[in-house]
């Protein structure tokens, strides 16, 4: 088995917006370059969550095939346009979205003229949705919803009504990732791999939290794998297993947010990070006689962390108790 699973993590190039961003890892045992690339790219690209559109219904149209008088767009090309149109989402929202658009102006409509609910925010807004003449009317109803990957028109479609056209939806916010793989040096051996990995997002996630994100998804899938070995592996009767039915479960998943989050002061940070401590997760597990014992982690920056988790995003985030 190999031993030594530990490697260094740089940033190379992360632009002020965060949108973009590459990552040197190295050194890895020959061949993981390629297995840890391809398996966090394909992750990357399909399964992280975003928002997106899901579905339009515009006055006085029925079906996308059409046009509407005074636009200068038809309705395929407005639907188009439509699903360019990137959302960023905020704590407290909660989906599905209904937002109403009445326009009445005269010239370019674009997506940071629409009047959102505060929960979400266009961050495209330059994007050109359709044109007006004088004296025209446009008014629709958008359902904006959240998932990942891509989902086609027909899945999108939840009922039969009249003048609902279900379109296709991008929820992806990752927009570009590539990796290389290249040999580097370990003392006077070159067989190791090193991999970058380069990516970009529209906006909605910083870079460094998409990586994490999936790499967590990663984890939560070989977990399964791992269980292999203690024989506690679930057991679920395929056959039973009803489609389309998901028990929303309200609280937050805090495996995939890092500790960078809670905006430590530089002493902490660096003492939890060099414990292994990276999700808010595996911090709300310690408890604080635990945090104690990390090195260099003393009283004052327990209660610190103690005060940013109880203040984070008003969820009464909390260390695992000591008799727990």
């Amino acid at each position: 088995m190999i031993e030594n699973t530990s490697f260094a993590i740089k940033i190379v190039e992360l632009s002020d917006d965060k949108r973009y961003g590459k990552f040197e890892c190295e050194p890895l045992e020959r061949g993981f370059g390629i297995t840890l690339g391809n398996s966090l790219r394909r992750v990357l690209l399909s399964s992280l969550d975003g928002v997106a559109i899901t579905s339009i219904k515009i006055d006085g149209v029925l079906h996308e095939f059409t046009t509407i008088e005074g636009v200068r767009e038809d309705v395929t090309d407005m639907i188009l346009n439509l699903k360019k149109i990137r959302f960023i989402a905020h704590d407290e929202a909660v989906f599905p979205i209904q937002v109403r658009i009445d326009i009445d102006k005269e010239g370019i409509f674009h997506a940071g003229d629409m009047q959102l609910p505060s929960e979400i925010d266009v961050l495209n807004t330059d994007l050109e949705i359709c044109t007006l003449d004088a004296d025209a009317h446009l008014g629709m109803e958008l359902t904006i919803d959240r998932g990942h990957g891509y989902v086609p028109f027909n899945k999108n479609k939840k009922n039969d009504e009249i003048g609902i056209i279900p379109i296709d939806s991008i929820f992806t916010p990752v927009v570009k990732c590539n990796y290389k793989v290249s040999d580097t040096r370990v003392g006077n051996e070159m067989d190791y791999d090193k991999l970058t990995l380069e990516l970009e997002t529209d906006g909605s996630v910083k870079v460094e939290d998409a990586v994490a994100q999936a790499a967590t998804i990663l984890i939560k899938y070989f977990e399964n794998f791992r269980r292999l070995a203690t024989k506690q592996i679930p057991e679920i009767d395929v056959d039973e297993i009803e489609p389309e039915i998901e028990e929303k479960d309200d609280s937050p998943d805090l495996s995939v947010i890092p500790i960078e989050e809670l905006e430590l002061s530089v002493r902490a940070f660096n003492c939890l990070k060099r414990a292994e401590i990276n999700m808010l997760d595996q911090l709300t597990d310690k408890t604080e006689d635990e945090l104690t014992r990390v090195r260099n982690l003393g009283k004052k920056s327990v209660d610190e962390i103690k005060e940013k988790l109880a203040a984070y995003k008003g969820w009464g985030l909390h260390l695992k108790d000591n008799d727990e």
